[in-house]
Formats: C-alpha cells, sequence, structure tokens
C-alpha cells in the first residue's frame, strides 16, 4: 500500500511540475534586417556562437572592410550589405601557424564569414547566417 502512495505522489509531483512549465510563455527575440553597412560602421563584435570562447572577433570600418580575430590570425577584407544581403569578397589573413585545432577552427570561421548571405539583428547580437541555416552570432564589444 505504502509504494502505491510513492507512486500517486511522484505522478502527481510529476503532472504539476509538467504543467508549470509548459504555462511559462516563449519570448520572441526581435529580429532587426541591418540594411546598410553604416549601421555597423566603427562597430566591433566578439563571437559567442558556434565556436564562443575562442576570442574570435568581427569589425566594420569605414572603408567598406570587415576585419578581425580567427582565435589564431587577424583578418581582412571586403563586405557588400545592402538590405539584409551581405557579400563578403577574398579574405587576407596574417601568417601564424598555431596547432592544429586553431587552424581547423579558423578555416571553418572564415568559410562560413564567406558563405553568409544576410545580417540582422537578434536583440542585441548580430547574427549572420548562411544559405544552409548556419549561424553566426556575434556579442557587441565597441
Amino acid at each position: 500500500m505504502g509504494k502505491k502512495w510513492m507512486i500517486i505522489m511522484v505522478l502527481l509531483f510529476s503532472l504539476c511540475s509538467i504543467h508549470s512549465i509548459a504555462a511559462e510563455p516563449v519570448k520572441e527575440v526581435e529580429k532587426t534586417v541591418v540594411l546598410s553597412y553604416q549601421e555597423l560602421l566603427g562597430r566591433e563584435y566578439k563571437m559567442i556562437s558556434p565556436f564562443g570562447g575562442n576570442k574570435i572577433t568581427l569589425g566594420f570600418d569605414i572603408r567598406n572592410r570587415i576585419y578581425g580575430y580567427t582565435g589564431l590570425n587577424r583578418f581582412w577584407g571586403q563586405a557588400q550589405l545592402e538590405n539584409g544581403k551581405l557579400k563578403v569578397g577574398e579574405v587576407f589573413t596574417t601568417e601564424h601557424k598555431g596547432v592544429q585545432e586553431q587552424r581547423i577552427l579558423q578555416v571553418k570561421y572564415l568559410t562560413l564569414l564567406k558563405d553568409s548571405d544576410s545580417i540582422y539583428f537578434e536583440g542585441e547580437n548580430l547574427v549572420l547566417s548562411t544559405p544552409f541555416q548556419e549561424k553566426l552570432i556575434f556579442q557587441r564589444i565597441k
């Protein structure tokens, strides 16, 4: 008899927990399209996803150039931005060798950066996305 009560109590507790979780509203994050390069001019961002914690950065200067740090080398290149559409041209890097993991991360980051075709803000975060639904998410640092 004691086991039955224990099972009933656990089930009731579980149902109450599930109900309270389901009752919490889901917060919508506002998505704002970046319309022009001027909106990003002079700003710098650090990556928070998918390679957060690797000191990866992205910045936008006055000559329609992007620049930053790959976690191994500094990089720079041309970028065009209009009505939320992004086109990254050829990207150049410094030549530090580093360890294999750093080199692999650099190639992944620069490939995703060059593949990015749209740019927008989700709340405070800058998001670059590829046609393959991959996202680079950055937090503003300057």
